[in-house]
């Protein structure tokens, strides 16, 4: 696994990883429509073979998350909490709206591999086995 924020990382990875991370933590920056492109663009016909990578910096499942956890990420990445909550990290809402998500990502972006926080493990059980 190899990642960054900047294309000239991104395209290292792309070129060499299995699984390229491509971090949500860059204020002002690319959206991640654009990075994933470079990844693409570098990878070239193996762009198919590689895993992409995300950490999950939000997770509520079945719950509304808190202000206050919203804005510590916003503030974290440089977003408004509007766009924490629709960001690819984030896996916010019931679990079938999660699941569609993942689903949803994997289709626009390639995105397959994500990094949940041990502290969210339980509430995410219910999601894990609904993609099962």
């Amino acid at each position: 696994m190899l990642g960054g924020r900047q294309r000239r990382m991104l395209s290292l990875a792309a070129r060499e990883a299995d699984i390229v991370s491509i971090s949500l933590l860059d204020p002002g920056g690319p959206d991640y429509a654009t990075r994933v492109d470079w990844v693409r663009h570098a990878a070239g016909p193996r762009f198919d073979e590689l895993e992409l990578h995300v950490n999950a910096s939000l997770v509520a499942v079945n719950t509304t998350p808190a202000q206050q956890e919203l804005e510590r990420i916003a503030a974290r990445t440089g977003q408004a909490p509007d766009q924490v909550v629709h960001s690819p990290g984030s896996l916010v809402g019931s679990v079938q709206q999660i699941i569609d998500a993942l689903h949803a990502r994997r289709e626009q972006f390639g995105l397959s591999y994500y990094v949940v926080q041990a502290r969210n493990i339980e509430a995410f059980a219910p999601v894990i086995a609904g993609l099962g």
